[in-house]
């Protein structure tokens, strides 16, 4: 049994059309809501403060969005790293160092 731990990189790397696909779909409904909300009288938006929390959705959505980003970018960052830090121990390796 081998102690060595291994990542695959590629799978990582092709995992990345996930979160893509959410955030353009956290991006779609967002545009939507928005879209939505741009439709509704003042009179109506104004009642509740409507307006606040319905920006405060919308808000909400983007940091969603933007959360899903720093995701996917952390992880297909981490996969390049490991790989090239595992390239070099096995570069390492085999020169004897």
């Amino acid at each position: 049994m081998s102690n060595k731990i291994s990542i695959n990189v590629s799978a990582v790397l092709n995992a990345d059309s996930l979160p893509f696909r959410s955030r353009n779909t956290v991006d779609s409904v967002r545009t939507s809501f928005n879209r939505t909300r741009n439709q509704i009288s003042s009179q109506i938006m104004n009642y509740g403060n409507l307006q606040g929390k319905f920006d405060s959705l919308s808000s909400q959505m983007l940091q969603i969005s933007d959360n899903i980003e720093k995701i996917r970018s952390v992880a297909n960052e981490s996969a390049n790293r490991y790989y090239q830090t595992d390239k070099h121990l096995e570069e390492m390796i085999k020169n004897g160092k």
